[in-house]
């Protein structure tokens, strides 16, 4: 008979032994995960193991193989002549001097090409002969490279489109006039000068029409056309004579002798005067406009034209049937309408500008 004690260490044996093989098993466990993460294991047949090996191996040589073919396509050298050649015929593709972008674009030369050779873009246009250092373009050669963009194009060009279509830059004509909407008179000038009207007649006559006078000149600005409009040519008649600019500018030079003329003048004025004209008919009255009477706040007028302000009796009229009478000469005192008199007011706007003219050029002196 056994001992109680030795019954009850026998039957807690068992488990003892269980739980050290357990924890023996989960040390194992939790080392292998260790090792995983530092490692990962692939775990295959022999077999498959060759298969990956060989196919990685092809990879990493056919990547090797690819990464130094496509080495030594970038650094392939490219000799000076080499680019040379490629300016040349850019240049001869485009009828002018490529610029630097141009040149890197177009042929595929790099910038680093350029400058390894050349050390500057210059110096490799003077090497390729399209460039001479030293020679400067004269104003002849500017005007007859501006004219011939401007003939191409049937108008003054934008500086946009001078720098498309010219041969030189148009950097020589900024520094010679002082910026580009000074070109076109300075050329006009230097082609007056030089006698170049039997050569480039068209160009002067689109010059003359568009240049805005210099000091003594009329002043005379006109707007751009809308886009798509085009403006015919002006017709220069040989058999008659050619003159300055005027002196002064006004839409009329001599005063109106008919009631058209009025008519004229007046529409020339109209914005000056603060109205807005909507209809011109023959019939009575002769037209009707908006006017400013306040500053923002505008009335429907009808309106009468006549030469003097007495032909509007002369004419049997009605007084109610006109709001304002237009003349340019006001002869009708008891006339119970408004009245403008044009010729008063053309007359003290052409002598308040000269005398403007007159204080800016005694300044000057």
């Amino acid at each position: 008979m056994s001992h109680p004690t030795n019954r009850v260490a026998f039957l807690f044996l068992p488990v003892a032994w269980k739980t050290r093989e357990s924890v023996c098993m989960e040390k194992t466990v939790n080392k292998r995960k260790v090792e995983s993460k530092k490692k990962p294991v692939f775990i295959a047949s022999k077999r498959t193991a060759a298969a990956v090996g060989s196919k990685r191996k092809g990879t990493s040589v056919a990547n090797k193989g690819n990464a130094v073919s496509k080495k030594a396509v970038s650094k392939k050298p490219v000799s000076k002549e080499e680019v040379i050649a490629a300016i040349k015929k850019l240049a001869k593709k485009l009828g002018r001097t490529p610029t630097f972008a141009e040149t890197l674009r177009l042929t595929g030369v790099s910038r680093y090409t350029i400058t390894a050779k050349f050390l500057t873009y210059r110096n490799a246009l003077t090497e390729s002969g399209i460039y001479k250092p030293g020679n400067k373009l004269g104003v002849d050669a500017l005007f007859e490279d501006w004219a011939t963009v401007a003939r191409k194009l049937g108008k003054v060009p934008s500086i946009a489109e001078y720098s498309k279509h010219a041969r030189y830059s148009h950097a020589p004509l900024l520094k010679y006039f002082g910026g580009w909407r000074h070109v076109p008179a300075g050329l006009l000038q230097h082609a007056r000068a030089q006698q170049l009207e039997p050569e480039w007649q068209d160009v002067m006559q689109m010059l003359a029409w568009y240049v805005e006078p210099g000091p003594g000149g009329a002043g005379i600005k006109r707007r751009p056309l809308p886009p798509g409009s085009t403006m015919p040519k002006p017709r220069v008649s040989p058999d008659q004579p050619i003159y300055g600019a005027p002196f002064f500018v006004t839409p009329l030079a001599m005063a109106p002798t008919t009631e058209n003329g009025v008519i004229f003048l007046f529409g020339a004025k109209a914005l000056e005067l603060g109205f807005m004209m909507i209809r011109i008919q023959p019939g009575f009255p002769d037209g009707e406009g908006f006017r400013e009477v306040e500053p923002g706040r505008w009335q429907l007028k009808k309106i009468e034209f006549e030469l003097e302000s007495r032909n509007y009796v002369t004419h049997g009229h009605p007084v109610g049937g006109a709001d304002i009478l237009v003349c340019w000469k006001h002869n009708w005192p008891e006339c119970p309408l408004e009245v403008i008199e044009l010729s008063k007011l053309v007359s003290y706007q052409h002598s308040t500008k000269t005398q403007n003219q007159n204080l800016t050029t005694d300044d000057t002196d």
